[in-house]
């Protein structure tokens, strides 16, 4: 009798071993599951902020178009013509005499704030280094400067050429006209855009084409 119950014990203990080893199997596929389950989830939200991101910070044609227009008003100022200034109110550094800016902006902040918005810091920076412009106070004064334009330059049509989320290349076509002022050829311009970390989108390649 002894032997016998030893034996079905034994038995008994052999089928146990056998079910928890099932058991942990079960366990840890369903954990495996679960985890990938979370993962997907995961990547599936992380791709969806991504989207939401992209079609936040995608621009229009015509948004665009504006920021081109804004750059190009501020770019004048330093290559073309200075803003308007007050004769009367005047100072002089390192022999340049610099003059009260009465059209806006009129502090040099404000300037800098309208620069920033628009153009990377490298294209700032070299603007600024041209020194026509000082902050006297807080107060925008500017030298006195203006050069013409190429007239031999027509009309300019433009074009949003999109490379990916975070690049844009506005496109110019300009016309060239002879001595009848008639087309005879067209020049391409491209002026590189980048959506930087903050949300902006600004110009990291600009220039004056006329």
């Amino acid at each position: 009798m002894l032997r016998t119950n030893c034996k079905q014990k034994g038995k008994t203990m052999g089928e146990g071993i056998k079910l928890n080893t099932k058991n942990a199997a079960i366990y840890i596929a369903i954990a495996a599951l679960i985890v990938i389950s979370v993962v997907v989830s995961i990547s599936g939200c992380g791709y969806e902020n991504t989207e939401d991101q992209s079609e936040t910070n995608r621009l229009s044609d015509e948004e665009v178009d504006s920021i081109y227009q804004k750059a190009l008003k501020i770019y004048y100022w330093f290559d073309v013509g200075t803003l308007p200034a007050d004769m009367e109110r005047k100072t002089s550094v390192e022999g340049r005499t610099y003059y009260k800016v009465t059209g806006e902006p009129t502090e040099f902040q404000q300037l800098i704030d309208m620069m920033n918005s628009v153009f990377d810091g490298e294209i700032v920076e070299d603007l600024l280094s041209r020194n026509m412009y000082i902050d006297v106070d807080g107060d925008l004064y500017g030298v006195l400067a203006d050069r013409g334009t190429d007239i031999d330059k027509g009309k300019a049509t433009y074009e949003t050429i999109r490379k990916g989320d975070r690049e844009i290349v506005y496109r110019a076509r300009v016309e060239l006209l002879d001595e009848k002022r008639e087309v005879f050829e067209y020049e391409i311009h491209d002026f590189h855009m980048r959506l930087y970390d903050d949300g902006k989108w600004r110009f990291d390649e600009f220039y004056l084409f006329r």
